[in-house]
């Protein structure tokens, strides 16, 4: 696994209890942002977009601009003790996450984590150190205990081509499970209709078998705050103002909110 921290989140990201920039004796929002504060001053912003140029090149700076920004949507949809850090898991990888190809994000990574721009810090999983330090030493090999002898690996750079981690069996999730997982990320999901999606699908996300049906619930989350709200249409349900649209079996448009979503996708289908 590797997590990787934004740099003088604090400072340029974090807000208080209020709303507003974090300062020193104030305590921090508790649950994940509502939105992430881009203002800088001064010459500022000149200066860390001519950073970016210099380092991804004219090309693709604005591309890896725009990763950027979804880290930090991604490292503030968390608590306060929490936030501010971007996980990469096997089983919850970025570009699952993101919707991009794995060599976008991971070429974004390096390019964020460059010395000459440091937008990010790279962090070791603990569990990662504490498995190499663990390693038995052969006293008479010559060699320093949990390395193999690579020169790559003095770099930083492991050679891992030959060791294949152990795959994790995925269980297909239960309704109410999927629901329940939803609501602890304050995400109104019907869980049937999640399931019966995938099912669908035989549990595939493009043509590649689901690893995280966690990661799954977060990508539509995600999907769906990117939204923009109908202002034109109400719930048919509570008369409000709608989240989103939807067609019957007619083809008739009908808004919904997310509060009412559950209650009509079980009218619909009951």
């Amino acid at each position: 696994m590797a997590r990787y921290y934004v740099r003088e989140w604090d400072q340029r990201y974090e807000v208080d209890d209020k709303g507003y920039a974090y300062r020193d004796g104030r305590p921090k929002r508790a649950g994940p942002l509502d939105y992430i504060r881009l203002k800088v001053y001064g010459r500022a912003q000149g200066i860390g977009w001519r950073k970016l140029i210099a380092v991804a090149g004219v090309r693709e700076a604005p591309m890896i601009f725009g990763i950027f920004c979804k880290f930090l949507e991604i490292a503030g949809d968390r608590d306060r003790d929490s936030r501010g850090y971007v996980e990469d898991t096997p089983d919850e990888p970025l570009s699952f996450t993101m919707g991009l190809h794995e060599k976008d994000v991971q070429t974004a990574l390096n390019i964020l984590c460059d010395p000459r721009l440091a937008w990010l810090q790279k962090e070791e999983s603990s569990k990662e150190e504490t498995t190499n330090t663990t390693q038995p030493t052969n006293q008479h090999s010559g060699k320093v205990p949990g390395v193999s002898g690579n020169s790559k690996e003095f770099l930083g750079e492991v050679d891992c081509s030959s060791k294949k981690p152990a795959s994790r069996k995925f269980t297909k999730p239960t309704p109410a499970e999927v629901t329940a997982y939803a609501n602890t990320i304050g995400f109104v999901l019907n869980g049937q209709e999640f399931c019966d999606y995938y099912e669908s699908k035989g549990w595939l996300v493009g043509k590649t078998p689901m690893k995280s049906w966690q990661a799954a619930v977060r990508t539509w989350k995600n999907r769906r705050s990117e939204e923009t709200p109908t202002t034109n249409h109400r719930c048919i349900h509570c008369g409000q103002p709608a989240d989103g649209t939807s067609k019957d079996d007619t083809g008739q448009t009908y808004g919904w909110c997310r509060k009412c979503q559950p209650k009509l996708y079980a009218r619909r289908t009951g």
